[in-house]
């Protein structure tokens, strides 16, 4: 699971037990249940052109830009909250 300088700075902020859906949601992006989606990314966001995103829980998501490989970096994770202002923003 490659990630990004500062993703588990990010990933230690989240309560425990979201931390492990977490981890394992970013091992495994395409499985059903974390909705992984190519974003519609705005101007304005802060949350770069190429991203994606998945579904953590119903609260909390994670952003990741794809690899050539088929893969993905991880690069943000947070609450859905932030993660909606993020999306918005400058």
């Amino acid at each position: 699971m490659p990630t990004e300088p500062g993703f588990e700075k990010l990933l230690a902020r989240l309560p425990a037990h979201i931390r492990e859906i977490a981890r394992h949601a970013i091992e495994n992006p395409r499985a059903p249940q974390y909705h992984l989606a190519k974003l519609d990314v705005p101007r304005k966001s802060s949350f770069r052109k190429r991203s994606w995103r998945i579904w953590v829980t119903r609260d909390y998501r994670a952003v990741a830009e794809p690899l050539g490989d088929g893969g993905f970096s991880w690069y943000w994770v947070g609450t859905k909250p932030e993660y909606a202002k993020k999306l918005s923003r400058k």
